[in-house]
């Protein structure tokens, strides 16, 4: 998902945004252009026998934090179908879930969303402000895991990749998808964009 929110109401034609000197990640990220079938698979539970997951997890951190503009990163975005993702949210640490399941959601708001695997585009999604997940950490233990505001929308986001849905299959309507036009300086130039289809 893609680092800013913006509040409900704000005038979405100047979408403001923070540049900073990304490094080459080891892994390119996949877009919609790219592979939008892998983008569309289910993917599939993770095991602590998996030796190739570890390696996984530091380029997924890697990536977020070198990459301004993502708080979060789902395996099936570098072309793994695995059931990992790491969360950053502006504070903190990164959270590294494996195999989440959504226990609990509740309430719902409606803000602004952005995918690296959908580039260019913003769009308003509704989701759950509250929720409460069940998932292993990166050592492989069991926790309960709750998130509230940003995080929640960015955890959603991101398990939504797990189950082959781009943020794009929740707009509800044309009018709320915008297409980046231009940047100037730091910040983002949108348009009205008619709902895309993939």
């Amino acid at each position: 998902m893609i680092r800013e929110s913006y509040a409900l109401g704000q005038d979405p034609t100047w979408l403001e945004h923070t540049s900073r000197k990304v490094t080459m990640p080891s892994r390119p990220v996949i877009t919609v252009a790219d592979n939008l079938q892998l983008l569309r698979s289910k993917s599939k539970r993770v095991k602590k026998t998996d030796k190739w997951i570890q390696p996984l997890i530091d380029d997924m951190i890697r990536m977020i934090a070198d990459d301004d503009h993502a708080a979060g990163l789902a395996a099936p975005q570098l072309g793994v179908l695995a059931r990992i993702i790491v969360v950053w949210a502006e504070k903190g640490s990164p959270i590294v879930l494996l195999n989440p399941e959504v226990i609990k959601a509740t309430d719902e708001e409606e803000d602004y969303e952005g995918c690296l695997s959908v580039p260019e585009y913003y769009g308003l999604v509704k989701r759950a402000t509250k929720m409460t997940v069940r998932a292993y950490n990166r050592a492989f233990h069991q926790q309960t895991f709750k998130a509230n505001g940003l995080l929640a929308r960015i955890v959603q986001h991101e398990i939504d990749h797990l189950d082959g849905i781009l943020f794009i299959d929740r707009i509800e309507s044309p009018n709320k998808l915008f297409r980046i036009a231009r940047r100037k300086g730091r910040q983002v130039i949108v348009e009205q964009q008619e709902l895309i289809q993939v």
